[in-house]
């Protein structure tokens, strides 16, 4: 049995309880798998990111670094199995639009990536042209986990 996400698990409020809850329902071999945006092990760039996501999106909840997706699914018993890391570019605009940002929110959303630190800059190689912002690049992971079977 396999357990494929349609939400993205950032924008859930509870990730350990939609882990145990996966966990739960998965017979044992089982295999989790799931993709999302996830953010740097440097707090600031994590925390830069997640905030402009939340201006963008108030349901973002919380894009988690790999290492505690990690931590977290071994801790609930499972056994990960795959990561592959995926640079995911975002266009601005189209970015906003997916959001049905008001004019107002996206300056607002604009203003914090162009107040950026230079480190998130660089890191999220923030692209502007003209005096525009044109976009970003973001990261994702895929995960698969396996259930450990239980011995009888």
């Amino acid at each position: 049995m396999e357990l494929n996400l349609a939400k993205q698990a950032h924008h859930f409020p509870e990730v350990q309880t939609f882990i145990s809850e996966a966990y739960r329902v998965l017979k044992p071999g089982g295999r989790l798998q799931l993709i999302d945006n996830v953010v740097p092990e440097d707090a600031a760039l994590g925390r830069f990111y997640n905030e402009v996501e939340k201006l963008r999106d108030p349901s973002h909840v919380r894009a988690l670094p790999k290492s505690e997706w990690i931590q977290r699914l071994e801790h609930s018993g499972f056994r990960l199995e795959a990561l592959i890391c995926l640079a995911k570019p975002f266009e601005f605009a189209s970015w906003c639009e997916r959001a049905g940002l008001t004019q107002l929110e996206r300056e607002r959303v604009e203003a914090a990536f162009r107040q950026a630190p230079q480190a998130s800059r660089d890191f999220f190689s923030i692209r502007e042209e003209g005096g525009k912002l044109i976009g970003f690049t973001g990261e994702a992971a895929y995960l698969e986990a396996a259930k450990v079977r239980l011995d009888s």
